[in-house]
Order: structure tokens, then C-alpha cells, then sequence
């Protein structure tokens, strides 16, 4: 019997071991940070705020549980400092991706040519009758967001926005509304 209790915790803790070695794969963690900037021509010029604030010490950037927090914090020279998400525009990764918060959801930098396009996913639930029973499906849907000029605002991708917003003719706003909305 004290066998069977010992069989049944090791294949627990074996079983929680698998689960969050799959499951810290997509975490980003602190060491995964290559730089924040906080303005558009920081970004363009890779100007990061770390770098800036880093003598001889490379700045250690903790992220505050990332994904939820609202502030990012830096500790470099003895100082410590919390940044704002929203006053944050790219952090950069050492994969060289490259995103941005947009209603606090990081959304991968995709493009950056005249307009500054945004990819973020949100999650919609369906359900599908099937005979007796309902299935319950998740699918994640990407959302695409796009800036100009000094890229302080991010406005949803749609045609009427890309009309709006920018310069672009109805030929070019609509060409880059179908490259993004096919995917």
C-alpha cells in the first residue's frame, strides 16, 4: 500500500514536471529582453531605454508578470524604475521580435514600412451542437491594428480606418486591408 502511494506521487509530480516544462515554453521571461524604447525614432535608430540607462552594468529588466501587469520595471545603476506599459512603445526581443502594447495586449510589431502594422490574437468560444451533445471550441482570432505618423495612437485595421487615417489612395488602403484580413 505505501508502495501504490509512492507510485501514484511520483507520477503526479512526473506529470506536473511535463506540464510546465510544455507550458514555460511560451512564457517570456526577463532575459528575453533586448531593449525598450519608448518613442518611434528610438525604436527606428534601436535606441533602447536600457541601454541608455546602463553604464558599465547591463540593466536587469523584470516584467512584472508581463502579459498582466501595467507597469514594467528596470533596475540599472543602483536605481530602480517602473515604466508604464502604455508609455512604452516596442520592446524588443533577442529573438529580434519586436511588439507593442495596444489596450495592454502585446501585439508583434508585423510591418513597418509607412504604416506601423500590429498583430494581437483575442480568444472567441463557439458552440457546436452536435446530436445530444454541445462542444464547446476555442479559436483564437488575430486582431490587426495599424499606426502613421509619430505612431502615438493604433487604430483597428479596416478599410474605413485606413481611409481615414492616412494618405494612402482607395486602391493602396484596400490592398493592404486584404493582405492583412486574408490572414
Amino acid at each position: 500500500m505505501v508502495n501504490s502511494i509512492a507510485i501514484r506521487c511520483y507520477s503526479v509530480i512526473f506529470c506536473l514536471f511535463i506540464f510546465l516544462s510544455i507550458h514555460s515554453q511560451n512564457v517570456i521571461r526577463d532575459k528575453d529582453v533586448s531593449g525598450i524604447y519608448l518613442s518611434v525614432d528610438d525604436f527606428k535608430l534601436r535606441r533602447s531605454y536600457c541601454m541608455s540607462c546602463q553604464q558599465h552594468v547591463p540593466a536587469k529588466i523584470k516584467l512584472n508578470q508581463f502579459f498582466f501587469s501595467s507597469a514594467i520595471t528596470i533596475i540599472g545603476d543602483n536605481t530602480k524604475e517602473r515604466i508604464a506599459k502604455d508609455s512604452i512603445f516596442a520592446i524588443a526581443l533577442r529573438d529580434g521580435q519586436c511588439f507593442r502594447f495596444i489596450n495592454r495586449q502585446p501585439c508583434f510589431i508585423v510591418d513597418t514600412s509607412y504604416l506601423f502594422i500590429y498583430k494581437g490574437t483575442h480568444k472567441s468560444i463557439i458552440y457546436k451542437q452536435n446530436g445530444h451533445s454541445t462542444k464547446r471550441e476555442e479559436l483564437i482570432i488575430p486582431d490587426y491594428y495599424f499606426s502613421v505618423g509619430n505612431h502615438r495612437v493604433c487604430h483597428k485595421l479596416s478599410l474605413e480606418n485606413l481611409m481615414h487615417y492616412t494618405k494612402l489612395s482607395s486602391v493602396e488602403a484596400d490592398s493592404v486591408f486584404q493582405r492583412y484580413k486574408a490572414n
